[in-house]
């Protein structure tokens, strides 16, 4: 996030207009630049959490650097859902977003910072998210995959299509084009997060084959509403983030012809880990007949993963 001055410079904005004179607690500090410009923007005190205690005391160490003591910035080490504040706070700050949007846990640490941690007037940082999904076969994708499966055996006898296979469990960090898109951008979940009951499973969605071709997975992009007038947003038409597109490969390529739909069932699980995987299925309906499970991918929930951004090579 750091090297990101789009990301940067909104979350400055935010914080600025939001947590003059507030009690603030960070959920993920990492190294620490959300709190500082809380900080720096007048906060009266900040709670930094942070489940690795190495990072944390780095971070501590920073901020102490940059003036700010240990009664402005208190540390809490653990993660969010095992750590008590011993007040109620004005403004929840956080950025556990990841290029799928919701695939750093981010729901199951602010549902429980709005019921045990936020004042009933408190805010959140961001405020809400808006996302979206489309069917896609990015080029970079198929670089990658070209990569693993012919051209280090081409080049040098050497077969890597175990790590190809270990490639397509996970999700993708890279920049996805208008024309690499297999069907128009279709609404996914949209979570307020001072309010609880958008919180829930998301429904299926239906996506129609705009053309034919090879479809590799679909791809994610968001607009993250981080206070009144101050949004982020990963489309592939906006300014380009370090989110850049979230993508989440197919096992294997699922040959489509135009006006053909696809029914993605997407769950995002609860728990207490830092990442959690994305279960997808589809169902695959030729535009002339009966739908049915693609051959190309499994019929029941196949785990997808978070890696982070970059290929393997």
């Amino acid at each position: 996030m750091m090297r990101d001055d789009i990301r940067m410079g909104a979350y400055r904005r935010a914080i600025g207009k939001v947590c003059p004179g507030k009690t603030v607690c960070e959920i993920g500090v990492g190294l620490g630049p959300l709190s500082l410009m809380a900080l720096e923007a007048g906060a009266e005190r900040v709670y930094g959490i942070e489940v690795n205690p190495d990072i944390l005391a780095l971070a501590q160490r920073t901020i102490a650097n940059n003036d700010y003591d240990s009664d402005r910035f208190i540390a809490m080490p653990g993660i969010s859902l095992n750590v008590s504040l011993p007040e109620r706070l004005d403004v929840i700050l956080s950025e556990t977003l990841d290029s799928v949007a919701f695939g750093e846990n981010t729901l199951i640490f602010m549902i429980d910072a709005l019921n045990r941690s936020l004042k009933p007037d408190g805010v959140f940082i961001p405020r809400s998210i808006e996302s979206e999904v489309a069917l896609a076969t990015p080029i970079e994708f198929e670089r990658q995959h070209s990569f693993w499966t012919d051209a280090l055996l081409d080049r040098y006898g050497f077969d890597y299509t175990e790590v190809y296979r270990e490639l397509v469990r996970y999700n993708q960090t890279l920049s996805v084009s208008e024309d690499e898109l297999f069907s128009d951008w279709t609404h996914w979940r949209s979570v307020e997060f001072s309010d609880s009951l958008t919180y829930a499973d998301v429904p299926p969605v239906a996506l129609r084959v705009l053309r034919r071709g090879s479809l590799r997975g679909f791809c994610v992009s968001f607009d993250v509403l981080l206070a009144e007038g101050i949004h982020l947003r990963t489309s592939p038409s906006e300014p380009e983030t370090s989110w850049k597109q979230g993508f989440s490969p197919f096992p294997s390529a699922v040959e489509c012809d135009r006006d053909d739909s696809i029914l993605l069932d997407i769950d995002v699980p609860t728990d207490d880990c830092t990442w959690v995987p994305v279960r997808s299925r589809f169902v695959h309906s030729r535009s002339a007949g009966t739908a049915r499970a693609s051959p190309n991918v499994p019929s029941r929930g196949t785990q997808w993963g978070q890696r982070p951004a970059g290929d393997l090579r």
